[in-house]
């Protein structure tokens, strides 16, 4: 199966920003028999995921999810992976699920911070009567990869809620806008559900049941975290991540332009037009990591400026000195000296 084949989306629309937490694609990663293929021509490979600061966009997710549809055995995959998700994987967000006073405060702290679809999916929540409802609207016009987001956010609620609050807890019932029934639904979220409807809507009827773990300090100091730690206007884009990943594994070798861009399988051209189209371009990113990368090691006074000029991939001493000129408007001296008084 050729998967280099599965379609991308517009580079210049924000489904590019690398500013997503990769749970659901490890999630899918650990089921696979061919890791590897999954991730082709994505810009990164199983092994960042297990750092605790990479991120992905919404376009490199979609990718390995439809990939994943595709094969045999995968029908309800979104629904599967809510069901057997370890609500530990979601971190700090867990810790909030864990310090809500109610299970109420605890779906809304769930909703507010969902890290497994959060920027891909809009969930809203509201509280009425002792009624508790979530609505999920898209925010990508792809109804195959919402429609899995969708099946996928609400089997993973109703785990957590299971797994923190109540054990026996089911919602009242589930609607879907898609069309193709889910034969699993039912069996997983343990409710009423229907397909075809106005709007992907789970109804909670069930008792704000107090939870044995709630620390309102905690809650509190969870929360606002999080709310910090949100992607701000900053956020680099999928191939400028990729880059940057590929340059810091090798400093001494940084990637040129051609080589990159058949790793992510596609053109020279296309890989400079995509970066200009978000402000970026290759050599400005590469100036930048070679930047850090000497600014990191010039405070280390045991290594001579050539060391550091081979370390971060100057041809020489000489090299290292234009370029830290034009960075700083001093010599690499005149900076260690600074930083040694």
């Amino acid at each position: 199966m050729d998967f280099a084949t599965v379609p991308t989306l517009n580079p210049a629309d924000v489904a590019t920003a690398a500013d997503v937490d990769p749970i659901i694609v490890r999630q899918i990663l650990g089921g696979a028999s061919d890791g590897e293929a999954l991730l082709r021509g994505l810009g990164f490979g199983p092994g960042d995921l297990e750092s605790y600061d990479f991120r992905v966009s919404y376009a490199q997710t979609s990718r390995v999810i439809r990939r994943a549809q595709r094969l045999p055995g995968n029908e309800d995959l979104a629904l599967r992976l809510g069901a057997e998700l370890n609500p530990v994987s979601w971190g700090l967000c867990f810790v909030g699920l864990m310090a809500s006073a109610s299970l109420h405060d605890m779906l809304a702290f769930a909703v507010d911070f969902l890290p497994s679809t959060k920027r891909m999916l809009d969930l809203r929540w509201e509280r009425r009567d002792g009624r508790f409802e979530i609505v999920a609207q898209p925010l990508f016009d792809e109804p195959e990869i919402t429609s899995f987001l969708v099946q996928n956010a609400f089997a993973s609620l109703v785990r957590v809620a299971r797994f923190v609050a109540d054990p026996q807890f089911a919602p009242r019932s589930a609607e879907f806008r898609a069309e193709d029934p889910r034969p699993a639904a039912q069996t997983v979220l343990c409710c009423e559900v229907a397909f075809g409807r106005g709007a992907d809507r789970l109804r909670i009827e069930a008792p704000d049941r107090p939870i044995a773990t709630a620390d309102p300090v905690v809650a509190r100091m969870a929360r606002r975290v999080l709310t910090l730690q949100r992607p701000g206007a900053t956020v680099r884009s999928e191939l400028e991540e990729a880059i940057v990943r590929i340059a810091r594994s090798n400093p001494r070798l940084p990637p040129t332009a051609d080589a990159f861009a058949a790793s992510m399988n596609i053109s020279e051209r296309t890989l400079r037009r995509r970066l200009k189209e978000s402000g970026a371009s290759f050599a400005a990113i590469l100036d930048n990591e070679r930047r850090r990368c000497v600014m990191e090691m010039l405070h280390d006074g045991e290594r001579s400026f050539g060391e550091v000029a081979e370390a971060c991939g100057f041809a020489d001493a000489r090299s290292l000195r234009r370029a830290f000129k034009r960075w700083t408007g001093q010599t690499p001296s005149q900076a260690r000296q600074q930083s040694e008084t």
